[in-house]
Parts: structure tokens; sequence; C-alpha cells
């Protein structure tokens, strides 16, 4: 058995950066995505947080909501451990996609969502112990800032890539 390590880049946007993104013209869309059948059925409407969300919920309401989905336990440390961890990873990757692909078609497809645990291990430049929403590089730049990552850099304030090494054991 040995160690894998690879580096990864991506644009990183927080939860913050993330609800920003709610415009009140999408509180239909975003309202109607949240009870879909199709969410029904991968359970993310089982998330607690997802259920306040009803027709007729304000902007505030559905933003509430959708912050409090992203749930971090643990803390960080020098090497990394199982215990900081991100409830629903996959959930809410799912939920988010489906988001941006409604109501904001312009900006780059959202690749995961995930943890950083360790600087040691996943680089200095990465947010440690909290919820980064990653876009692909690829779709944001080229040589230059592309269409994509100008509409993500105007949409969250910011477009910088953002390296980080994984190492599997």
């Amino acid at each position: 058995m040995g160690t894998d390590v690879w580096n990864e880049s991506g644009v990183i946007a927080s939860n913050d950066d993330m609800i920003q993104l709610i415009r009140k013209k999408d509180l239909k869309t975003i309202i109607g995505i949240c009870k879909s059948e199709s969410l029904v059925k991968l359970e993310i409407t089982e998330l607690e947080s997802l259920k306040a969300i009803k027709k007729g919920s304000t902007i505030e309401e559905v933003k509430d909501a959708l912050y409090e989905c992203v749930k971090v336990h643990g803390e960080p440390s020098k090497y990394g451990n199982n215990e900081c961890y991100m409830e629903n990873e996959c959930e809410l990757s799912t939920l988010w996609s489906e988001i941006l692909r409604e109501t904001r078609p312009e900006l780059p497809s959202l690749s995961n969502i995930c943890i950083f645990d360790s600087s040691r291990h996943n680089g200095y430049d990465v947010p440690l112990g909290e919820a980064c929403f990653i876009f692909d590089s690829d779709s944001c730049f080229t040589q230059t800032l592309s269409d994509e990552g100008n509409a993500l850099r105007r949409a969250i304030g910011s477009c910088s890539l953002t390296e980080w090494t994984i190492v599997s054991y």
C-alpha cells in the first residue's frame, strides 16, 4: 500500500459567496428546484433546512435555509483527519448545480463542494474547515479570464485560481 499525491486547482467560493448569488427574480425557480421530484428521489429534500422552504417563502427565508444546509463538523489539524467533515457534500453539490444551471447559466458548472482539513496536505492557499464550492479552473481560465470566469468574478467578487494537494492513503 502506498500514498498517492496529486495537485488540483479551481476557483473556490464560500457559502457566503454562494448565498449572494441568489436574486429575488430567481426565488420562484429556486423554490421549485428545492421541491422538485428529482431532488425528492435523491433524498436531498430530507435536508432539515430545506424543509423550511415552502411556496411563498421570502428571499431571506430561502437564503437562510440554503445557508443552513452547509454543516461543517470538527476542526482542521496539521495532518488532517476524518473528524473534520461536511455533511451531505454530494447532495449539496447536486442541489447547487441545479440552482446554478437554472438561475446562472452564464457561470461555469460547479465541480464539487468539499472541505479542506490540513494545510500540510492541501496547501496553504485553501481555507481550512469550511465549505469550499469548487468551480473548474479550465472553465474560468484560458490565458486570460474567460467569459464564465468574468461572470463568476462579477457574481462573487473575485475569481482567483487556487491549487491544492490531495493525498490518499
